[in-house]
């Protein structure tokens, strides 16, 4: 067996050392993102959480856990064309089956105790969402949903989702370390039957609507012609009153020019053979009866 030349034992022994430096060199340093925060366990034991920049660990004893603290969204979708299939499923206050399309949105607190709480008893905000937000939403959505009939959560379905984020917000109190964003229904679907016996009662409904809008139109041309009839009859009665008056101090008048011509002939009777004469156009009649007097001369033919 040959011998290693002294230089080349050295020469391995200075590569080895700086092999291993470089190894500590790079294993001591890490860097951590915004929207996150970084756990650094010595030995498994959660020692300091690093903010975002670069930071120094020691190799081979300390390791560093991620934590997200930007906005992270679950959701739960009936769709078909899905990839992930989540349904949200859950019964009305009449049992009627429905599959809920939901969004959920939520994020974790920045401060060092709250990111050491989400790491120390969920380890990741994975663990935290299955534990935690996953099935509390399930018991806010279903415990609200089932207080409604199901058209009452298709009519009322901005209400609906009011109560849902208010039952979560207790559930999920802010002093957590997570803070419940916010919780959006975004579809509901029930049975196709059951749709399809929805649409056909909303056709009913609408038609129904339609007739008493008809019927309240024809009630309210038979007000408007009654109305006007009335108007027309008291106007026609009003009309006939005003000539049966005028035709009453019509007469008084002229009974009062009677009553006044008899009088004033009475005190002068030649008043007659004044207006004779005033009315007369000059003219003698053509023929005359013997003994007949020529008018206004008072003369008797022979």
């Amino acid at each position: 067996m040959p011998k290693i030349p002294h230089i080349s034992r050295r020469a391995i022994q200075i590569v080895a050392g700086a092999l291993f430096l470089l190894f500590l060199s790079c294993g001591s340093v890490f860097t951590v993102e915004q929207g996150e925060r970084a756990v650094v366990t010595r030995l498994g034991r959660a020692t300091r959480v690093a903010d975002p920049g670069a930071h120094l660990k020691i190799p081979l004893l300390e390791d560093v856990a991620r934590i997200p603290v930007r906005v992270v969204s679950v959701e739960w979708t009936h769709y078909r064309e899905a990839k992930d299939d989540s349904r949200m499923e859950s019964y009305s206050r009449d049992q009627q089956a429905a599959h809920l399309s939901i969004k959920e949105v939520f994020h974790a607190k920045s401060d060092p105790k709250s990111i050491l709480a989400i790491f120390s008893e969920y380890h990741t905000l994975d663990g935290f969402q299955s534990a935690v937000i996953i099935p509390r939403t399930y018991e806010a959505v279903k415990g609200t949903f089932g207080k409604y009939n199901a058209i009452e959560a298709i009519q009322n379905r901005v209400r609906l989702n009011e109560e849902i984020e208010a039952a979560l917000r207790r559930l999920i109190p802010a002093e957590g370390p997570v803070i419940f964003d916010s919780i959006q229904i975004q579809d509901i679907k029930f049975s196709d039957a059951y749709e399809k016996a929805i649409e056909a009662r909303m056709q009913a409904e609408v038609e129904v609507a339609k007739v008493t809008q008809n019927l309240e139109r024809e009630r309210k041309t038979a007000e408007i012609t009654v109305v006007q009839a009335q108007a027309e009859a008291d106007a026609n009665l009003a009309k006939a009153k005003v000539r049966a008056e005028a035709t009453r101090i019509q007469g008084e008048a002229e009974a009062r020019i009677i009553h006044l011509r008899g009088a004033a002939i009475k005190e002068n009777p030649k008043l007659i053979e004044l207006t004779t004469a005033e009315k007369w156009n000059g003219q003698l009649p053509t023929t005359m009866l013997p003994g007949g007097a020529v008018p206004f001369i008072g003369v008797t033919r022979p």
